[in-house]
């Protein structure tokens, strides 16, 4: 169950994609996301945006909460997946403090059997989740299960802007097919609240449904 009250909406705009055979080994997706788009939090019957924070609260001027763009790479020799992100600014150096009240922050993608549906509300159904987490001492990678149950700790790179985190298929099931959501999660210190910071812009992606990706690309 994810405990989301908020969820970035960002306009609709096209999207680069990368769709394509790396080699005969490896299929990568990587789709560019747009720029400044955080503080757009969107309603989630409508998709509508709504009240968003404004441009110089610490989370929007902290710059690693706002994707550039994010892949998801398939190796059939490995058997293995690497998902990562390059966000709008550097991510903190271990020991650098998280903005005001934030207690820790997870870069992260969800994996879904169906793609999310306004009609689930707050109780959207998601079968695993990999995530790069930092607290505000040190960087962790993990994968999890539905509520959030830890499952493995998972191998991983930040390098500047960037991260990358690397799972096996047989971590999430060998699943043949499945629809992903990439996101930004923070969790404030006071009161456990879990907001998304951004997604997907709509449409970005080919086959896209809402917020959701499928794998493999179409």
């Amino acid at each position: 169950m994810r405990k989301l009250v908020l969820l970035v909406f960002s306009a609709l705009v096209v999207g680069m994609m990368l769709a394509t055979p790396v080699s005969a080994r490896t299929v990568t997706i990587k789709i560019s996301d747009r720029q400044g788009d955080i503080g757009k939090l969107a309603d989630y019957t409508t998709c509508e945006p709504k009240n968003g924070w404004g441009d110089n609260a610490p989370i929007v001027q902290a710059g690693y909460f706002d994707m550039l763009s994010y892949w998801l790479s398939y190796s059939n020799k490995g058997k293995a997946y690497s998902f990562g992100m390059e966000l709008a600014a550097n991510l903190p150096t271990e020991g650098s403090p998280l903005p005001p009240g934030m207690k820790s922050v997870y870069w992260l993608m969800w994996v879904e059997q169906e793609p999310w549906n306004p009609a689930y509300g707050y109780n959207a159904p998601w079968l695993y989740a990999i995530a790069l987490s930092y607290d505000g001492a040190s960087y962790s990678a993990l994968l999890m299960e539905t509520g959030y149950n830890f499952v493995a700790p998972l191998s991983f790179e930040v390098v500047g802007a960037t991260f990358e985190v690397h799972f096996s298929a047989a971590s999430i099931g060998s699943l043949s097919s499945f629809w992903w959501f990439p996101c930004p999660m923070t969790v404030w210190s006071a009161s456990g609240m879990v907001w998304d910071v951004d997604g997907p812009d709509p449409g970005a992606a080919p086959g896209q449904v809402w917020w959701d990706i499928p794998w493999p690309p179409v």
